[in-house]
């Protein structure tokens, strides 16, 4: 029976001084002790200043609409029949900086509201060009609206505008309508660089 009673009593001294360590070394990692540890470090060979460039583009002002004929015409005044193409044409600024930089300018003619048959009729026909450096950059595709992509050169370039709507129709098809184009805007995004 004493034996037996010994050992209980070692094997509870024995898991005291146990947990009596652990809760040493605890104290010692969380209780403010430091531990060293080798560090250094170096300039890099090739560090430099990074520049991000610009793309904007501003109007001259001195826009103008006309008939197939190529007489200048106030489109607010001015009454439409099938067969009829009218031109708008204006000389912006395209103010660009940037390595690889390229452009897709566009119009905003497929958001216009009004007749919804006019509408259709004048939106689905309309294209864009655009002339820098004399060369035209006509639309990417029939699929993807009046837009272009330009290249872009560092520095202010002056592009060429033309937005050319004729229209068709048969029948009685977009008669007494009207769309709104007062706020005709021309737009120039950067293209998704490739790679």
């Amino acid at each position: 029976m004493s034996r037996s009673t010994a050992s209980a009593t070692l094997t509870s001294k024995t898991w005291k001084g146990v947990a009596a360590g652990v809760a040493a070394v605890a104290i010692l990692a969380g209780g403010g002790a430091s531990f060293a540890e080798w560090r250094a470090s170096a300039a890099a060979d090739n560090a430099a200043t990074i520049t991000s460039g610009v793309l904007d583009i501003s109007s001259n002002n001195n826009g103008t609409w006309t008939n197939r004929a190529g007489v200048e015409i106030n489109p607010a005044e001015y009454v439409i029949v099938p067969g009829e193409e009218l031109t708008y044409t204006e000389s912006m600024t395209i103010d660009a900086e940037g390595d690889g930089l390229e452009a897709t300018v566009s119009t905003n003619i497929p958001s216009h509201t009004g007749g919804p048959e006019l509408v259709a009729a004048l939106r689905d026909a309309a294209s864009l060009s655009v002339t820098l450096d004399g060369e035209t950059y006509a639309p990417m595709s029939e699929t993807e609206g009046p837009s272009a992509i330009v290249p872009t050169n560092d520095g202010e370039q002056t592009v060429g505008i033309e937005i050319t709507i004729p229209f068709d129709a048969v029948e009685q098809v977009a008669q007494g309508q009207h769309v709104n184009i007062g706020a005709l805007e021309v737009t120039v995004a950067q293209t998704p660089m490739a790679g």
